[in-house]
């Protein structure tokens, strides 16, 4: 599993280094890559958890390469509109630990339902990536 995320992670920056550009072809095949660990069954919340690694760490490469294609007033509005967009992850993120707690200690969900909400958090960056990438 490791030696997939590494191999993962070692595509997006060469993927960066080489022309500062993410394509829908990169999520497409990440996605691919997730949805292949969880159909072995088998640690399924730690693909969960490396695919939120994963796209984190996407997004702090496609914010850098959106950032340094603007100019001084592009790269200001883009931060502003990033502290917001942290502001949003913040609470969202709180608000699904929150939850799990809750129907964990209800004895309505388990340990593995960890990987609902690294599932969640994972889509919640990955469509800031998707706008970042408009831009």
């Amino acid at each position: 599993m490791r030696k997939i995320i590494f191999c993962l992670f070692s595509f997006i920056c060469t993927l960066t280094i080489v022309n500062a550009q993410i394509t829908t072809h990169t999520l497409d095949s990440i996605n691919n890559s997730y949805q292949a660990c969880l159909d072995k069954g088998q640690q399924m919340i730690k693909c969960t958890s490396n695919y939120y690694a994963v796209m984190d760490s996407l997004l702090n490469i496609v914010y850098n390469a959106v950032r340094r294609k603007m100019d001084s007033t592009g790269r200001n509005a883009l931060k502003a509109d990033q502290l917001k967009w942290l502001k949003q992850r913040d609470i969202f993120f709180a608000k699904k630990d929150a939850q799990f707690e809750q129907k964990t200690k209800s004895g309505e969900w388990g340990r593995d339902d960890r990987l609902i909400i690294y599932d969640e958090k994972a889509i919640f960056v990955e469509k800031r990536v998707e706008y970042l990438m408009t831009l």
